[in-house]
């Protein structure tokens, strides 16, 4: 079925970056044809997020395992915490967290956002009722999954605060300030949210 179809005959959108990021894994780790269609040249790099080498078909099983990576890396976990959902551990020889680094150096930012990225434009393209929560994580995918962020009020923080800390440190910092995520309700895009929080801040 194509993309398009699929969205079209999905009943309830993601509201939410997770759910988004689950979404696209779904679809991806349903049919060889599409991960070769998304991630082409790249696959070889995906596949060393698992541990396989560069000539390995990707299987649904190791997209299974992908997502899990992506989950927690947009979640904030630490690189030794993303090698171990990838199924290795941060020990010995592999201290410098092998799976991990490939994931969010090569794969992230190719191959897993061009997949997202034309999810993203191709359901923008529908004409469906949406609520202003839906619209707003759909709005802030792409750039949650290229920079490591799980919520479109962390995304606005996080440009907000630009280069003064490292990702992790960011989702850390972002809880010290619980009232950023009510601000999500009011707008349905990431160029209003920005403003609102850059506010908030600034009377805090």
């Amino acid at each position: 079925m194509a993309l398009k179809d699929q969205l079209t005959f999905t009943t309830d959108w993601p509201d939410s970056i997770p759910g988004w990021v689950s979404w696209v894994f779904a679809w991806l780790g349903s049919s060889s044809r599409v991960r070769r269609q998304m991630f082409g040249a790249e696959t070889g790099a995906m596949a060393q997020c698992v541990g396989e080498s560069l000539t390995h078909e990707l299987s649904a099983t190791d997209i299974v395992r992908l997502e899990a990576g992506v989950q927690a890396w947009i979640s904030g976990s630490p690189l030794s915490a993303i090698e171990r959902v990838l199924g290795t551990d941060a020990q010995g020889t592999n201290r410098t967290c092998i799976r991990a680094r490939n994931l969010v150096t090569k794969a992230v930012p190719l191959s897993v956002t061009f997949a997202v990225g034309v999810v993203a434009l191709v359901a923008k393209g529908i004409e469906r009722p949406m609520t202003p929560g839906a619209e707003l994580a759909l709005d802030c995918l792409v750039q949650g999954v290229r920079e490591g962020f799980d919520k479109p009020a962390l995304i606005a923080y996080a440009h907000v605060e630009g280069r003064r800390s490292l990702r992790v440190s960011k989702h850390q910092h972002f809880t010290q300030h619980p009232g950023l995520s009510a601000l999500e309700a009011l707008v349905s895009s990431l160029d209003d949210l920005i403003p609102l929080v850059r506010g908030h801040l600034a009377e805090a």
